[in-house]
């Protein structure tokens, strides 16, 4: 969607939800590695740990309400993307 330039509101609005989803799904994999390993998966510089910090920090954007707000705006102008709800 972004690279064909056809409706870049469209695709900033598809882009936002689908980075919110991809968020929450990790971090519930990582609540759920966490309570399964106990601390293990708590200590500093083990590999559970060290993975699930580089995952949750890449994972975290700047203004994640801005990519909801501009997916709500689409999704009220756009009768269509309703599908998404």
């Amino acid at each position: 969607m972004v690279e064909t330039g056809d409706d870049t509101a469209q695709a900033a609005a598809y882009g936002g939800l689908a980075r919110e989803v991809t968020r929450r799904a990790a971090e519930l994999i990582c609540g759920r590695v966490q309570r399964g390993m106990g601390t293990a998966a708590m200590v500093a510089g083990s590999e559970p740990e060290r993975m699930m910090r580089d995952l949750l920090c890449f994972l975290r954007q700047p203004a994640p309400d801005l990519a909801f707000e501009a997916a709500a705006g689409h999704v009220a102008q756009h009768p269509s993307a309703h599908r998404w709800g």
